[in-house]
């Protein structure tokens, strides 16, 4: 006898339909869907050699949803964010989407960001020499000179138009307090012509070796000259007039030095039992580090008898 009857079937197919939401049920009880989030690097992919992609997100916020046995297993490399620029050209590409890559079945819940506005310029490399600038303030009677750069220039590469707008390459170095020759090591900083910092270019090296001299800040003044007289002329005779000529000298040294000298005594002239005038050319004398010009001067010492002084 055959029970071919449509009563016989539904009672199985309910039957089959309960088994299977039993499964499931199960399934999702031992190993439910769970949710979780990343940070992830964005990679650029298949990008041609003479060409750089600018404006690209570091990295990229997700949360991703999968089963909770999956998840445990789960590693950070097994995620991946990409932009895939295999047939770019050089221009501008708004709402440039990031692709985001989850094994298994991992469902992506919210990307952030998920667009980005794209930029691809031609690369370009090219060489500039180093400047250096000095900042603080040096011991007083100082000023800092730069003595050797290693090396003197740099290399930077990246997009056209940045490395194009590049101006100078810049290292700053700090002299506070400073009087002695020291080296340093100092971070370069690329600036355009007005002085802004210019961003998204790969500097080598990115630091540079200064030899940093310091040097007495010299000054130049007018002192004036002051010679003596000692003795006593012959009887009936005294001294009329001191002449110096010229009656000043130009120096030249440390600021320090220079501002320490009001008056030079350049020196004295013996009229021991003079009765005429006495003329000698004296050097002058300065104190050490300082030049002073002319070297020597000319002094005339007027002696006359004693009464005829305002004659």
């Amino acid at each position: 006898m055959k029970y071919t009857g449509f009563h016989w079937w539904l009672p199985k197919l309910i039957c089959l339909i309960a088994a299977c939401g039993l499964w499931i049920y199960v399934m999702n009880e031992q190993n439910p869907l769970v949710e979780s989030s990343f940070t992830i690097p964005v990679q650029v992919k298949n990008l041609d050699r003479s060409m750089v992609a600018l404006n690209v997100p570091k990295k990229v916020d997700i949360r991703i949803r999968m089963n909770r046995n999956d998840l445990m297993k789960l590693r950070g490399d097994d995620l991946e964010a990409y932009v895939d620029l295999r047939s770019a050209s050089v221009g501008d590409f708004p709402n440039t989407p990031i692709r985001i890559s989850v094994p298994g079945d991992g469902v992506v819940v919210s990307e952030s960001p998920s667009v980005f506005d794209l930029k691809i310029d031609a690369y370009t490399v090219r060489s500039v020499p180093v400047t250096v600038q000095y900042f603080g303030e040096a011991m007083k009677g100082y000023s800092a000179s730069t003595g050797k750069l290693l090396p003197e220039a740099v290399t930077i590469a990246g997009g056209n138009t940045a490395v194009s707008s590049v101006d100078r390459a810049v290292v700053s170095i700090g002299i506070d307090g400073k009087k002695d020759n020291f080296d340093e090591f100092g971070s370069v900083n690329l600036l355009d012509a007005s002085g802004n910092t210019v961003k998204d270019v790969e500097t080598v090296p990115s630091q540079i070796k200064v030899s940093v001299v310091m040097k007495q800040a010299r000054k130049t003044a007018v002192i004036p000259l002051k010679v003596g007289v000692t003795g006593n002329p012959a009887d009936g005779y005294v001294v009329k007039k001191v002449t110096v000529s010229p009656s000043a000298v130009t120096v030249n040294g440390p600021s320090a030095s220079v501002d320490a000298v009001h008056e030079i005594m350049a020196g004295t002239i013996d009229v021991s039992g003079g009765d005429r005038t006495v003329s000698r050319v004296i050097s002058v004398p300065v104190p050490s580090g300082i030049d002073a010009s002319p070297q020597s001067v000319s002094v005339s010492v007027d002696i006359e008898k004693a009464g005829e002084e305002g004659k």
